[in-house]
């Protein structure tokens, strides 16, 4: 493996980044810095490009069924490194012009191959991200079970993979900070292996917890068992765990964390009500994804249209 420079460069890069973020915000008033986020306040969706029908679909048919239920801003998501670069070529443009908000959304997903060489695969993850960035659009990363996995990456997992890929994308792109978000498991107690600290540095502003409360029906749960499930698990992040992380990993300026929740298997009722909780609060919520919302989340989303 390449021998990662000391972590405290990767931090000085990411620092450098945040300070110069907070000048500007101080520069434009005082709660400015407080406002900045990577995706802007409203209603998000993902725009899942590996499902069928979703890499067919134009930017104008893309943009009619986003209004239809409200949202505000469509993340063009892939769970393959290079998967979103046609997409952002066929319709990103278009979507904008609409009055949408587009951002980039990368799976940092190994599949089976990938996961046999480390090396290669933190490697391509850095050069999506930085190649990403060279977009006008915001980037939101997608990562799970794989970066926990003891055996491939050993006593720490792979944690050390996601410090190499951040420092290599700061070096990059020093103005990443601020541009990138990311998708974390809710509970960060539980995943003491996960890289969360580690992106961490990159995602420093806002980061989109995956609040995913759906009822799991194949398991014998039911929809009514599981209302407010949803809401419980991103209250905890934002109230007691993220806070609690910080602390744990020195973090000093604990980014803002918001939610990522299933457009499916859910009341209408535990949509709506959570919908309108989080707009109150002046807190983005994002959907995973527009494609795959059940007539409960239509509902709701009609009803909660601003």
């Amino acid at each position: 493996m390449v021998k990662a420079k000391p972590k405290y460069f990767t931090a000085a890069l990411a620092a450098i980044a945040i300070a110069g973020i907070a000048a500007t915000a101080r520069a434009s008033g005082p709660s400015a810095l407080a406002k900045h986020r990577v995706l802007r306040h409203g209603l998000w969706c993902y725009w899942f490009l590996d499902a069928d029908p979703a890499p067919y679909w134009t930017a104008e048919q893309i943009v009619a069924r986003a209004r239809e239920y409200g949202f505000t801003g469509v993340i063009l998501h892939s769970s393959t490194l290079t998967g979103w670069r046609g997409a952002v070529e066929r319709v990103a443009a278009g979507i904008a012009a609409a009055g949408l908000d587009v951002a980039i959304g990368i799976g940092l997903d190994p599949d089976a191959r990938e996961a046999q060489d480390w090396t290669r695969y933190r490697a391509a993850c850095a050069d999506a991200i930085a190649s990403a960035l060279a977009w006008p659009y915001p980037v939101v990363l997608d990562w799970e079970g794989p970066w926990e996995s003891l055996t491939t990456g050993g006593t720490d997992a792979h944690r050390d993979d996601a410090a190499w890929i951040v420092q290599r994308v700061l070096e990059r792109r020093p103005d990443a900070v601020g541009r990138v978000a990311d998708v974390p498991w809710w509970k960060p107690s539980v995943h003491s292996k996960a890289p969360t600290a580690e992106f961490g540095r990159l995602c420093a502003f806002d980061r989109y917890v995956q609040a995913y409360g759906a009822a799991r029906t194949r398991d014998g749960e039911t929809l009514a068992g599981t209302e407010g499930r949803t809401a419980r698990m991103l209250s905890a992040a934002i109230e007691t765990e993220y806070p609690a992380f910080c602390l744990r990993a020195h973090i000093e300026r604990c980014p803002e964390i918001m939610g990522c929740v299933q457009a499916y298997q859910r009341t209408v009722e535990d949509h709506r009500a959570l919908i309108l909780r989080e707009r109150a609060a002046g807190r983005t919520l994002v959907y995973w994804h527009l494609l795959a919302l059940d007539d409960a989340a239509k509902t709701a989303l009609r009803s909660t249209r601003s």
